[in-house]
């Protein structure tokens, strides 16, 4: 059986906790100790009483990697400031390898305009800024090798810098209704906080500071937005940028609006009476100087032919404005007139309905339906009402004779039918008709004749009287009744025949009868 022994520096091992031997011959050192667990070992291995052991010697040497001590920059360091920082190694084997980084690239000294002065050993290097400027803003690190490790320490340089213009605000102009943006960036260490503000007096002395809304907001850039630009943006504003460090940075802009020509009202309607003079009043807010062009029913108008129609222009507080004239308006002037008004920033159009206002056109197509011999229906088609309702209809009519005159009859101006009662018989008559709104009445329309139809005769004849003329003639005479066509005259018992009379109240009688007796007079259609 084989024993193994370790020894260090001639001691049998384990001396301690940390060292343990086990029995395959492995040494182990846990957590070990410069000084301590570093020199000459043996291990020693023997099979028995009487045998020569066997055994072999070796060193161990322990190395200890760079430790750095900790280091800061300075708080509050402003452009123009020296300052150095130094890295040591606290602890370490040789030889020390030192250098160092900013932003985890190796240092450019010459670009940076900075020095570093270092011991031979490598153990100090000191890191020397002679004139702070923000380009050295950055994190330093001192990194220290040896053969067996690294170690690094890193701080952060911050060199306070005023606020400077990336992009300087300046005078813009726009058009109203448009989006803008009034540029005021600015850089520094701290990053400066921009405040707008918005002059309240002329001169630009006194301002109020102006909050982010729907209308006009401050950018995360700082600059000056505005969704879409009023006239009453116009103006001056102050652009502060301030971080504390320095006097900060201000500047006055001035924000010009100018406007296209834009109408509040885009319609309107003008009524006027036939023959009365119309003025339409074309006035826009807008820059000058303005221009206007005046459609009829979207035809350019010339009022070189339209000798009724003239325009001229004035100059007003907010523009300028157009006035057309048309002299003794016509039916013919209901029209739709546009004006349209432009100038260099845009153009906006004013229509205006105008409606000239007349009597009524006279009824046109009466045609007669539905005829009776007492009664017959109208109708007649609604014609032109002079831009004007109709408010009623008036119906009249005739017989062939003209002397006698029917009517008249009014109807409502919403209805165009009309039933005539109280006709005669198989007579015929002339109608026509005629309507009227508020400003008059209009001229009957084309007559329309017709003949009613037949019916019998409702009653025997009146009054009537035979009177003896001879022996052999009598005179017969009664009231002539309404309309009939023949008269009747009947004798008695049949002895004679009887006598038709046309459209007459009386007639004789010749018979070759002596004393005969007539029995009555009939009337017949």
């Amino acid at each position: 059986m084989c024993l193994l022994f370790y020894f260090a520096e001639g001691r049998p091992l384990p001396v301690n906790q940390r060292q343990r031997v086990y029995p395959n011959g492995t040494l182990q050192i846990m957590d070990i100790q410069p000084g301590e667990d570093n020199g000459q070992y043996s291990c020693e291995v023997t099979s028995g009483e009487g045998m020569q052991p066997a055994s072999r010697t070796f060193r161990i040497i322990i190395r200890a990697g760079p430790k750095v001590a900790s280091f800061s920059f300075r708080d509050n360091l402003h452009e123009g400031m020296r300052t150095a920082v130094t890295c040591i190694v606290l602890g370490g084997d040789g030889p020390l390898s030192l250098r160092w980084l900013k932003d985890d690239e190796p240092l450019a000294e010459r670009e940076l305009n900075v020095n570093v002065l270092q011991e031979e050993d490598g153990s100090i290097s000191t890191l020397t800024f002679k004139n702070l400027t923000h380009k050295h803003n950055g994190n330093y690190t001192c990194i220290v090798t040896n053969d067996v490790a690294s170690g690094s320490y890193s701080a952060t340089l911050t060199v306070k810098v005023p606020p400077r213009w990336m992009l300087e605000p300046s005078d813009i102009s726009t058009v109203a209704g448009r989006p803008a943006r009034i540029d005021c960036q600015a850089d520094g260490v701290p990053p400066p906080h921009v405040r707008w503000k918005m002059a309240i007096s002329q001169p630009p002395e006194q301002f109020k500071t102006i909050v982010s809304s729907s209308h006009i907001h401050i950018l995360v850039n700082g600059s000056l937005n505005f969704r879409s630009v009023e006239p009453s943006d116009a103006g001056y504003y102050l652009c502060e940028a301030n971080n504390g460090v320095g006097s900060g940075l201000s500047a006055v802009v001035r924000l010009t609006v100018h406007s296209a020509p834009h109408f509040l009202t885009k319609f309107m309607v003008v009524s006027t009476r036939r023959g009365d003079k119309v003025t339409i009043d074309c006035t826009p807010e807008g820059d000058r100087p303005m221009s206007f062009t005046w459609r009829k029913n979207g035809i350019l108008l010339d009022t070189s032919k339209e000798t009724r129609y003239s325009h001229r222009t004035e100059t007003t507080v907010n523009g300028e404005r157009s006035i057309l004239t048309i002299e003794k308006s016509d039916r013919k002037d209901s029209a739709l007139i546009s004006c349209t008004s432009s100038n260099d920033y845009g153009e906006d159009t004013l229509n205006v309905q105008v409606t000239v206002q007349d009597i009524p056109d006279a009824p046109q197509n009466l045609e007669i339906h539905d005829v009776t011999s007492r009664t017959l229906r109208l109708t007649w088609q609604k014609p032109f009402d002079g831009n004007f309702p109709i408010s009623r209809y008036t119906i009249m009519w005739r017989q062939t004779d003209g002397t006698t005159i029917g009517g008249p009859d009014h109807v409502a101006g919403s209805e165009t039918t009309h039933i005539i009662r109280g006709l005669r018989p198989k007579t015929r008559y002339f109608f026509r008709v005629k309507c009227e709104n508020s400003l008059g009445e209009s001229q009957f329309g084309a007559e329309v004749a017709i003949t009613t139809l037949e019916e019998p005769p409702s009653s025997p004849p009146q009054s009537v009287k035979a009177i003896p003329v001879s022996s052999k003639s009598v005179n017969v005479t009664w009231q002539l009744m309404f309309n009939p066509e023949f008269y009747r005259i009947l004798p008695l018992a049949g002895l004679i025949p009887s006598k038709n009379v046309i459209r007459n109240d009386n007639i004789i009688i010749h018979t070759a009868l002596k004393y005969t007796r007539f029995s009555k007079v009939l009337s017949f259609n």
